[in-house]
């Protein structure tokens, strides 16, 4: 090694533009993409992928070289979207912001997940709302492997009537449920049959999982269809050591 590649090792590039070596941090990926109208399109998504695959290096991989330590994004609610494919499943939507959708990971096991649906369920009663259905979230698991794919939850979507309640007073209440089942679920001490919600809100959703940057888009298959519309998507990849 050259002694002025010696000196170049842990150095920055000068400060240029917004950009300062000072802030320079090993720290997990994340990225934002808006429409600064507030106008929802599908391409705000597909964006947000984007932005999300050029944060391959910025995310860490286990040792079995094929499952990420995680990615997800969150966008807000696509209501077009949901009222399409509950129409199918017999499930009649309110006008959105007056009910929320949880993202619910839940065991594979056909018992042990009816179990939960009926936890879930109960708790949603304890706050005085209802539930109006539950939809299974279709996935390709071809996309995963090793760990992450020994791992996979099953993944179902809970649709939850806000009643009299709607926007900031059913998000402070569907937070409040949200923190209410996690608590069952730790008490439960069920490390076997884990429940677990990546989101549960009358805004926005978050679809999420142990992949890389490049595994999300692939694995769900929500997220292709035109009518999944946001004005901002928020992504993340994990970077598990810092």
């Amino acid at each position: 090694m050259k002694n002025s590649d010696h000196e170049k090792l842990g150095k920055y590039p000068c400060p240029q533009g917004l950009y300062n070596g000072r802030y320079e941090h090993d720290n997990c990926g994340v990225g934002f993409v808006a429409n600064i109208d507030g106008r929802k399109d599908h391409a705000v998504i597909q964006n947000g992928l984007r932005i999300l695959r050029n944060l391959m290096h910025r995310g860490a991989v286990g040792g079995d070289q094929t499952t990420g330590d995680g990615a997800g994004i969150l966008f807000q609610l696509p209501d077009l979207f949901f009222k399409k494919v509950c129409r199918d499943l017999s499930i009649t939507l309110p006008p959105v912001g007056q009910y929320g959708v949880g993202m619910v990971f839940l065991p594979h096991e056909p018992e042990a997940r009816e179990k939960w649906i009926r936890e879930i369920e109960a708790a949603i009663a304890v706050e005085d709302l209802k539930p109006l259905g539950w939809r299974d979230v279709p996935v390709n698991d071809t996309v995963i492997a090793g760990q992450a794919k020994a791992m996979q939850p099953w993944i179902s979507q809970c649709f939850v009537d806000g009643g009299n309640l709607q926007g900031a007073a059913l998000e402070r209440k569907l937070y409040r449920l949200r923190k209410a089942i996690e608590k069952r679920a730790m008490a439960s001490g069920g490390a076997e049959n884990p429940c677990y919600l990546p989101s549960l809100s009358c805004r926005t959703i978050v679809y999420k999982g142990l992949f890389t940057a490049t595994q999300l888009a692939g694995f769900y298959k929500d997220l292709e269809y035109p009518e999944m519309v946001s004005a901002m998507a928020v992504v993340h990849q994990r970077y598990s050591t810092n």
